[in-house]
């Protein structure tokens, strides 16, 4: 099982407001969805198909790479945690 990216669907939920937009971005995804509609509709039906295809391919694309820097944010989070601790029991020793 690969905990990070669990975390990172929202398979596991750490806190109760887990994927929830800002407002901020909800009106920008609305400005966006708008946008897409509008270039749809302007497209006859092979080239919106093309368009369909690309739009998913670039969201696969873009969610393996929030993933790896997801996952990479927890490492580096581990080996800060690793440094303090490390800090930390060389300073008791003294």
């Amino acid at each position: 099982m690969d905990v990070l990216k669990s975390l990172f669907d929202g398979d596991i939920r750490p806190f109760e407001q887990s994927g929830r937009l800002t407002p901020e971005a909800s009106e920008l995804m609305r400005k966006v969805v708008v946008q897409e509609e509008k270039l749809l509709s302007q497209l006859d039906e092979s080239s919106a198909e093309t368009l369909r295809k690309y739009q998913s391919g670039r969201e696969e694309v873009n969610y393996l790479i929030a993933l790896e820097r997801f996952k990479d944010a927890f490492i580096l989070g581990a080996r800060m945690m690793m440094e303090i601790l490390s800090d930390e029991t060389r300073h008791d020793e003294t």
